[in-house]
């Protein structure tokens, strides 16, 4: 899902298959509509294991997912591996239809591994992105022999292609030119053209007029339900703070957290491909294409490991050795946002947590709010502040949706533009971690037309660490749709982890695009996946108590 940048015209071109090594066995596996699914299966020396399961639709023996040395890896500690390409994709039957068919292939699946002669002990499944949300497809289908899950950057609602009700422009159109064409994967190489109007078009442009119906529905919104979270199945939650999905699969592990079984939470600072955001740190290497590098399959695959031992009933022998399934107690959340040791805590966020306001001020400022009853100094005009929505010239958006960690830019650009409103704190006396979750509380009127209704404009939030250098770095950014007559709004900072060092500055950036993030809004009452023009429209945020940031933080920072 890479979005290549160069002088040409962007176009697809389709990559081979690979072909799986000579030692994994091949099935084609029937569905109960007569679908075949191919399907690998990876043995341990001994032929015999518990079985770890992946479905997912980016070639099961491609260098994408490097499935092969993950079975090897899995292998050589004892278990079996199946990685299976999902209807519709790769060497499998049948016509792909994204989050459609996932829960009933994923029990059909599982029923066939019950009844080879190979498996021994339970089911468990691992994976990222869509083969976590294969995870949670098979879980709900509700077959017994599911015994343990590992879902990682994912999440079991598929509307989370929306984000506060404002479509994900930039992401849904390169996973669908790269993955959801047809049953072959591709490469996008050269430049999209995002300012093909109207966006409807823009992956047309690429495909010389050919429109994937599947954008169409996720513009508007069409999406598959939002499948639940059953708590009744042990689940390690693998959560990337610099990840689109974080607050998705946070909300998965609270909603899943009410149920018996238990839910291990680890949360590190990594992105949609696990890529660390210091990548230069020992052990921090970006997910891999090809031969991944025994080190790093030890970091990726490690907590895995140690999870399956302890839920998948393991008694394994290997080399003479005996391996146990982990009986020691494992704190039910672990986190880190640099590369050091995890933290071990007993919920999310931790308890050591409190959360902190500050004010939005006329002249700019973000201020630490006294609190109540804290002397508060005299009241000043509250004041208002406001830009201009120019869809013409967009607030345009900095680095990779999906690997951000991989093109980190600096941001300070964004803040000089006058279609950005930006207020700023205070330089932090001391280092300041902002650890959990945050909202952004705004009065704000739009000018619309007066009969405008549905939603007339958009609110982009992003927070920045701005250090004595003036250098921003992105922290966390957020969107959200205004519909007409709401005035007061509210933008949640689902997911939060971030360490402002002394003589940092937090800085609240807001606009009314960042393009091609998200879909821009015309302007107009015209629907913004369609419309071909567009108008200038203002927006005025009211300062004053009611307008205000608060962050969990941990830490003083005063």
């Amino acid at each position: 899902m890479a979005i290549a940048h160069s002088s040409d015209a962007a176009r697809v071109v389709a990559r081979p298959l690979f072909t799986p090594p000579a030692h994994a066995r091949q099935h084609a596996v029937r569905m109960r509509d007569g679908v075949l699914l191919a399907t690998d299966v990876y043995l341990p020396a001994n032929e015999r294991g518990p079985v770890l399961l992946a479905r997912l639709p980016y070639d099961k023996a491609g260098d994408e997912c490097f499935m092969p040395a993950i079975a090897a890896w899995f292998t050589e500690r004892g278990y079996a591996v199946v990685v299976q390409d999902v209807r519709g994709k790769g060497r499998s039957g049948g016509e792909f239809d994204a989050f459609v068919n996932e829960v009933d292939d994923g029990f059909d699946t599982l029923e066939w591994i019950t009844r080879q002669d190979w498996t021994g002990g339970r089911i468990g499944m691992f994976g990222d992105s869509y083969y976590g949300f294969t995870q949670w497809a098979a879980a709900a289908s509700g077959h017994p022999a599911l015994a343990a899950i590992a879902p990682r950057v994912t999440t079991p609602d598929p509307s989370s292609i929306v984000s506060g009700g404002v479509f994900r422009l930039e992401m849904a159109i390169a996973w669908v030119l790269e993955t959801f064409l047809d049953e072959r994967l591709f490469d996008c190489r050269g430049d999209i053209d995002w300012t093909v109007r109207p966006q409807a078009d823009i992956a047309a442009a690429v495909l010389d007029g050919r429109h994937p119906p599947v954008l169409d529905e996720w513009a508007r919104g069409i999406v598959p339900p939002a499948l639940g979270t059953p708590g009744t199945i042990p689940a390690l939650h693998l959560v990337g703070l610099d990840d689109f999905l974080a607050g998705a699969g946070l909300a998965a592990w609270a909603q899943a957290s009410s149920g018996p079984a238990e839910q291990q939470l680890l949360i590190d600072a990594r992105d949609h491909a696990w890529t660390a955001r210091e990548t230069a740190a020992p052990g921090a290497a970006a997910v891999p294409e090809g031969d991944p590098h025994p080190a790093f399959l030890e970091e990726y695959l490690g907590p895995l490991l140690v999870f399956f031992d302890r839920h998948l009933g393991a008694a394994l022998v290997l080399d003479g050795a005996r391996r146990t399934a982990a009986a020691a107690a494992i704190a039910p959340v672990r986190w880190r946002i640099d590369d050091g040791a995890f933290h071990a805590a007993a919920q999310w966020p931790p308890a050591e947590v409190e959360a902190r306001a500050w004010l939005l001020t006329v002249d700019g400022g973000l201020d630490a709010d006294a609190g109540a009853g804290a002397v508060q100094p005299e009241p000043e005009s509250p004041g208002v502040r406001g830009f201009v929505h120019d869809p013409a010239s967009p607030v345009p958006s900095a680095g990779n949706p999906f690997f951000p960690n991989l093109d980190r830019t600096d941001e300070s650009r964004l803040l000089e533009r006058d279609d950005v409103l930006t207020f700023t704190s205070c330089a932090m006396p001391r280092p300041l971690i902002l650890l959990g979750a945050g909202a952004l509380d705004l009065i704000l009127d739009i000018d619309a037309p007066a009969g405008d209704s549905g939603t007339i404009g958009h609110v982009m939030v992003e927070l920045l660490d701005v250090g004595p250098d003036g250098s921003a770095a992105s922290i966390t950014e957020a969107a959200t749709a205004v519909d007409a007559g709401d005035d007061r709004i509210r933008v949640a900072l689902p997911a939060v982890g971030w360490e402002l060092p002394a003589g940092h500055r937090l800085t609240l950036a807001l606009s009314a695009s960042s393009h091609p993030r998200y879909l821009l809004h015309p302007g107009t009452a015209e629907d913004p996946w369609t419309a071909r023009g567009g108008e200038r429209r203002a927006y005025r945020v009211h300062l004053g108590g009611e307008s205000r940031l608060e962050v969990d933080v941990r830490g003083d920072g005063r």
